[in-house]
């Protein structure tokens, strides 16, 4: 289980490749609250490199995007092309989160943000 994290354009981006489940939750938290209070703007948590998320993973996710939208920082998940991917289409998820297929998308739609 490895998330690596760097800052890019003003946003953090956290990649997670592996398992994101009941035994990704220690990390994730811990990296989560560690961006939080870096005072970006905006958080993209990479999954493409995911093979597997379960309830536990899903929950983590809506949490996270939760505790971004308190302290007013967007929160982007790109999507993974793997199977687990399919678990956002089966649970409707996707009407909660903020999901695109790249980086560089969710990062070109932080400077529109910004521009407007």
């Amino acid at each position: 289980m490895v998330i690596q994290e760097r800052l890019q354009q003003g946003c953090y981006i956290l990649e997670r490749s592996g398992r994101m489940d009941f035994k990704a939750g220690h990390m994730f938290q811990s990296a989560m609250k560690t961006v939080q209070a870096s005072g970006v703007s905006h958080i993209v948590f990479d999954l493409r490199e995911v093979s597997f998320i379960d309830s536990a993973g899903l929950a983590l996710l809506i949490l996270a995007n939760l505790g971004c939208r308190e302290l007013n920082v967007r929160f982007s998940l790109c999507q993974s092309q793997h199977s687990a991917g399919d678990v956002f289409e089966l649970t409707n998820v996707r009407k909660h989160l903020t999901i695109v297929g790249t980086v560089e998308s969710a990062l070109s739609s932080t400077s529109q943000s910004i521009t407007r």
